[in-house]
């Protein structure tokens, strides 16, 4: 049996010439196709022998080398370096990571309610650690954005810091508690679970959370940064809010003490601000078009700058302006931390590894750039969200292609605004699912028809030319066919049909 279609297409062909396409082949059903092509069966070995074929490839020495490379990358790339194309670009980016970290460390102490000294000492043992795991987890499928945010964390870090806080408050028999020691033992507690998790390979889960979610998640963990600078800014003293509605409470709060703002670090904090915006915005854009990859240092120059006035100015003891303080010279002796401690953090550790985890494997780099005495910290903290915060426009957009895929960044912002971070992230991972799980049972349906009466065939629904076949009708099913979608299929394909059931 023999079938010959023609198409012709030239209604929307570029070229001047109608294009033209002709099939003719045997048409054949799926019994005469197998018989006429050789389907491949399947092996049907014994236990034994795919117990062998297993563990055969472990024997072999080049295998072994695969896996030893596999875990240390170093191992494989080092004698391979080019010492005169790489080693100066390295040294550069080396100068440039110590250049932002030491303010950034400094800053985020602002984020976590450290001292100084604390931020300080984490910048060597961040980049240590940092370098570790990009090493190892750079030939394991992370990405270099995955990386990065492993090495900031920012947001799981918050978390973090926000339920020590709530411990150091709560009823415990711990004397002399301080909220760096719980920070220290969560994540003692956390970078095991990490281990855990990555040993697992529980990576996969990253895929069930989407670009929706993971913008509406940063955007409103951006607000609780941003929000976390707000009494830096004033020069104003709020009270520490977690749980539900936080952001809410912390605005309510800084309307309440309106009068003891200080106008002094609100200056500060506006021209701060202003600075670093207009480098940002314009200047670094400047730079990037006339070639230079590296960004201005605009961050230390305010922090040096501020630094500079302060002291001249004496700001703290003439206007009352916070400062940073002095900081300590030299590193502390690595100490264990507390086994009591350890013991009442093991639990909540888990939220907040599992949390760490999965930012780490989707939200990518979260950078901002942090310095100076207090109101300069947290302006260039401000600042350094400005492009998350921007990101609020992308709901518009999602909403316009897909009124789900909108739903989904909204409950993901509003869940972490209003549920605090963990609870609200799971509460968005567990309505993306749903999501995901509505649109597999009802997958979209049309029926066919032929197009200018060709036998290229289209949903009749959204063409105007196209039209049914007398006698046949073609249905056409958006998706799998499983269980949860069954009595849909069934009851669609008879409504669209126009078919009664027998």
């Amino acid at each position: 049996m023999k079938c010959s279609n023609n198409l012709n297409v030239a209604n929307n062909c570029n070229n001047s010439e109608d294009a033209t396409v002709q099939i003719s082949r045997v048409a054949y059903n799926l019994t005469a196709f197998e018989k006429a092509f050789d389907v491949i069966q399947p092996e049907h070995n014994s236990f034994c022998e795919k117990f062998v074929k297993r563990v055969k490839p472990s024997c072999d020495v080049q295998h072994w080398k695969r896996r030893i490379c596999t875990i240390l990358p170093i191992v494989d790339w080092l004698p391979k370096y080019n010492v005169k194309e790489n080693l100066l670009s390295d040294i550069i980016t080396g100068i440039t990571v110590a250049v932002f970290q030491v303010p950034q460390k400094s800053s985020e102490k602002e984020i976590f309610s450290f001292t100084s000294y604390v931020g300080a000492c984490a910048i060597l043992s961040g980049v240590m650690t940092g370098n570790l795991v990009t090493q190892v987890m750079q030939e394991n499928g992370v990405s270099l954005h995955q990386l990065e945010a492993m090495n900031t964390n920012t947001q799981s870090a918050h978390s973090t810091i926000t339920s020590a806080t709530d411990f150091t408050n709560s009823e415990n028999n711990l004397p002399n508690i301080q909220s760096f020691e719980i920070a220290s033992a969560a994540a003692f507690w956390i970078g095991i679970y990490m281990l855990l998790f990555g040993v697992l390979r529980l990576g996969f889960i990253s895929i069930y959370l989407s670009e929706q979610l993971i913008s509406g998640f940063a955007t409103a963990a951006s607000l609780y940064v941003f929000t976390s600078q707000l009494r830096y800014l004033f020069g104003v003293h709020l009270p520490y809010n977690s749980g539900m509605i936080a952001i809410i409470r912390s605005y309510v709060d800084l309307a309440r003490e309106y009068r003891s703002i200080n106008p002094v670090t609100t200056l500060i904090s506006v021209i701060c601000c202003s600075i670093l915006l207009f480098f940002k915005v314009y200047v670094n854009e400047q730079l990037r078009k006339r070639g230079f990859k590296i960004p201005f240092p605009v961050e230390l120059l305010v922090v040096i700058s501020g630094t500079i006035v302060s002291n001249l100015l004496d700001l703290n003891g003439n206007y009352n302006v916070q400062i940073v303080g002095e900081i300590k010279r030299g590193l502390p002796l690595p100490e264990i931390p507390r086994l009591e401690i350890l013991q009442q953090t093991w639990l909540r550790s888990i939220s907040l590894a599992t949390v760490g985890y999965t930012l780490n494997l989707t939200v990518g780099k979260l950078y901002g750039s942090k310095h100076g005495y207090e109101c300069v910290l947290a302006s260039v903290i401000a600042v350094a969200l400005k492009n998350l915060l921007s990101n609020a426009k992308e709901f518009k957009r999602y909403w316009k292609i897909s009124k789900p895929d909108g739903a989904i960044w909204m409950v993901s912002f509003a869940g972490v605004v209003i549920l605090d971070i963990d609870f609200g992230l799971y509460f968005a991972v567990a309505f993306s699912l749903l999501v995901l799980i509505f649109k597999s049972s009802r997958p979209k349906s049309y029926i066919l028809g032929a197009a200018n009466n060709s036998d290229v065939y289209v949903p009749l629904r959204k063409y105007v030319f196209a039209s049914e076949i007398p006698g046949i009708k073609i249905y056409q099913f958006c998706g799998p066919l499983h269980f949860a979608n069954k009595d849909f299929f069934k009851n669609d394909i008879l409504k669209k049909t126009q078919l009664k059931e027998r």
